[in-house]
């Protein structure tokens, strides 16, 4: 088992095994610590709105905002809408901010909704 995680970091570039020491790349490590799932689920009653809109070349983020939304229970409205239980965890937002992207993602509270068609 700790033969295969030490293979794992080595082919994400996180870890160098050369023969007699082991060199971790910080930056690599941090942009690995950066997209590990938050395990705090947000609690309450409150529903919160999360609309986003990433570029492309951002896609490994945006994955991952959808990939935590999904561990949430968030239902998806549309690929970019998501409603769910919240407030959502300041971990996130400081994840937004250290990505780059919190002027491309919006977060609503939403008191009540009421849908005429």
């Amino acid at each position: 088992m700790f033969n295969k995680n030490l293979y794992r970091l080595k082919n994400k570039g996180v870890l160098n095994l050369d023969s007699k020491d082991v060199v971790f790349h910080r930056n690599t490590l941090k942009l690995h610590n950066l997209f590990a799932k938050i395990k705090a689920k947000p609690v309450g009653d409150m529903k919160v709105m999360v609309l986003f809109d990433i570029p492309e070349k951002k896609r490994k983020i945006r994955n991952w905002i959808r990939l935590q939304l999904k561990l949430w229970d968030f239902e998806m409205l549309q690929q970019s809408v998501w409603l769910g239980k919240g407030p959502l965890p300041k971990e996130f937002v400081a994840r937004l901010r250290s990505f780059d992207v919190n002027e491309c993602v919006k977060i609503f509270n939403i008191k009540n909704i009421k849908m005429q068609i």
